[in-house]
């Protein structure tokens, strides 16, 4: 068995905030062997503005600063925008039915 996030309280939540509400958001929840996942989700009316980049990158960035060595994405097959983002990043990515995984090394 695979370890995931220890909790759902995550140890870092950044905001994307437009139109007087958050639109998008990404969870970083660190594991106890130097790895951690992250979650992120935007929502459908703001998608392809960049929100999701640039909370990719601020999430990965924040992870190096906690001196985390690799990043899990889990993600849905269907989801080509997380998936260009995670092989753009450097990430495998490992398929698992109608499910992926990501591994990015920092």
């Amino acid at each position: 068995m695979t370890q995931t996030a220890n909790s759902a309280l995550p140890n870092g939540i950044f905001g994307i905030e437009e139109d007087g509400a958050y639109r998008g958001i990404l969870e970083l929840h660190i594991l106890e062997d130097g790895r951690a996942e992250i979650g992120l989700s935007v929502e459908d009316a703001y998608q392809g503005r960049g929100f999701g980049r640039a909370l990719f990158q601020r999430g990965l960035s924040e992870a190096r600063a906690r001196q985390v060595h690799s990043v899990d994405v889990h993600l849905s097959n269907a989801n080509a925008a997380i998936r260009k983002l995670c092989l753009e990043m450097g990430g495998d990515m490992r398929v698992n039915g109608m499910d992926s995984m990501s591994r990015i090394t920092l």
